[in-house]
């Protein structure tokens, strides 16, 4: 049924004034209507943002807890790490103190090698500086010898 002949007809049963006052009737049922689904929908949506929000508020707040957990296993694992690499340190710090004091002994010893070697070496050169000298003297004299012999015989 078409909506025009539907409103004649109803004009022709219940007369203009009340048909207008009809639709004046359905006009504000229907805006009512919809003000009321607006209303709904407002609350319904305000309803949802204080659950969101609370959600939000509890999500934080679990994170917060999260964070602060493990920015405490953080400072644990970095205080294990500092004690570790402490003794570390000291560990490698008493090794280079006994491989410098062994090396130093070494040294030591090495050095009192070469210093009876050097006084052994300088005793023989001595000895050999004697016997060269101690030649030498010789074959001056022989010389001088010689040469006064030769001198005094003339």
């Amino acid at each position: 049924m078409n909506v025009l002949a539907a409103t004649e007809s109803i004009k022709e049963k219940l007369g203009p004034k009340v048909t207008a006052d009809l639709f004046d009737l359905f006009d504000s049922m229907i805006q009512k209507s919809r003000q009321e689904i607006v209303k709904e929908q407002v609350h319904e949506h305000e309803k949802i943002e204080l659950r969101f929000e609370r959600k939000l508020s509890e999500v934080e707040a679990r994170l917060l807890k999260e964070i602060a957990a493990i920015k405490n296993e953080l400072k644990l694992d970095i205080a294990d790490l500092r004690s570790e690499l402490k003794s570390e340190i000291e560990t490698s710090h008493s090794k280079l103190k006994s491989e410098i004091e062994a090396l130093r002994v070494e040294f030591k010893s090495d050095n009192d090698r070469i210093r009876i070697e050097a006084e052994k070496n300088k005793a023989d050169l001595i000895k050999w500086m004697f016997l060269f000298w101690i030649g030498t003297v010789i074959t001056i004299l022989g010389g001088l010898f010689g040469f006064l012999k030769l001198f005094l015989n003339q």
